[in-house]
């Protein structure tokens, strides 16, 4: 079965994380778009996650935000 999704908001410092795993020491980071930045597996490239900066200005422009992902996405039950 494929990885959980988890997305938060840091209302503080309004950045929206997206993560398909946790932080971890054996990732590389990587500006893809002005404020969006990449965490990806250092041997295989994978993305791991993502994160959008200043991302209340992102959303209030109404242009929306395109990122060069493929996802297969699955609905499971949960509990």
């Amino acid at each position: 079965m494929g990885k959980a999704l988890t997305i938060t908001y840091d209302h503080v410092g309004d950045i929206l994380y997206v993560d398909l795993e946790p932080s971890r020491p054996d990732e590389d980071t990587s500006e893809w778009a002005p404020g969006v930045v990449v965490r990806a597996d250092r041997e295989t490239g994978a993305v791991l996650g993502f994160e959008v900066q200043r991302f209340t200005k992102h959303a209030a422009c109404g242009e929306g935000l395109t990122l060069p992902i493929e996802a297969e996405l699955a609905l499971r039950k949960v509990g």
